[in-house]
């Protein structure tokens, strides 16, 4: 004789609830899914001149962007990930051009990844997060 299936219909509503997230991971999910889900405007740290950028782009690989399409705007400190960082395109200089800007942090405790396209001249540009 084999051992009785058991119903998931006739589970208790006590082990149902256990596995449900709690409001904390929910708000997590919802702001890492509005982050991801499709291109976000974004803006770099205006504040920062050309070689200052420069500067963190290239030695600290450290980095404020700002999603200002969420509620009251998100500025997330990106670490820069220079194998995947395109600076070639732009001038510091003369302060033109586009940065392809890629790195990781961690948003709520979620590990995520983000993808940049920032005109320099006006730091603005659309970015996105995938977690990780």
């Amino acid at each position: 004789m084999s051992a009785p299936v058991p119903d998931p219909s006739s589970e208790s509503s006590e082990s149902s609830e256990s596995c449900e997230p709690s409001m904390e991971w929910i708000h997590v999910s919802e702001l890492m899914n509005r982050l991801s889900e499709r291109e976000s405007p974004v803006v770099l740290d205006a504040g920062l001149g050309p070689a200052e950028l420069h500067t963190r782009l290239t030695r600290l690989r450290s980095v404020p962007l700002a999603f200002t399409g969420t509620r009251g705007g998100t500025v997330l400190d990106i670490a820069v990930d220079a194998d995947r960082t395109v600076l070639d395109t732009a001038d510091f200089a003369a302060g033109t051009g586009r940065l392809h800007i890629e790195g990781t942090l961690t948003l709520d405790r979620v590990p995520a990844r983000c993808v940049a396209d920032v005109d320099l001249a006006t730091r603005t540009g659309t970015g996105r997060l995938r977690a990780v």
